[in-house]
């Protein structure tokens, strides 16, 4: 494991996905930390298809503006927004992985985030 700020982390797995559960509704989600790739190729096409509408009108919107350059800006910031909805709306990391790799990133929660994975008793 290496360490960044008291954070552990593999580097291999800050690449993957994170997971991250609803308290209230008890639904789950999986979500992609960093560049998107998907994004940068098929521009507005994969946060429709993950059900994210009002990102998914923004890039279609900003990609006729700009002619289609726009997706390579929004390939480095859309999965940081994906999360940030989520955080936002109530969902917290599901196991420790995702919550340091939330924190390594730089991503805040509040404090039940330790109920969800499992290390408050």
């Amino acid at each position: 494991m290496n360490y960044i700020n008291g954070v552990n982390f593999n580097y291999k797995e800050i690449l993957m996905n994170i997971h991250l559960s609803n308290v209230r509704t008890g639904q789950r989600r999986e979500a992609k930390i960093g560049f998107s790739w998907t994004t940068l190729f098929f521009g507005c096409i994969p946060a429709f298809i993950r059900g994210d509408v009002k990102y998914g009108l923004i890039q279609f919107l900003s990609g006729i503006f700009t002619l289609g350059t726009s997706h390579l800006v929004f390939s480095f910031i859309y999965n940081k927004f994906y999360i940030k909805d989520f955080l936002m709306n109530g969902y917290m990391p599901s196991n420790d992985y995702s919550k340091d790799a939330l924190l390594t990133k730089g991503f805040y929660f509040p404090e039940e985030a330790n109920f969800i994975s499992g290390t408050n008793s």
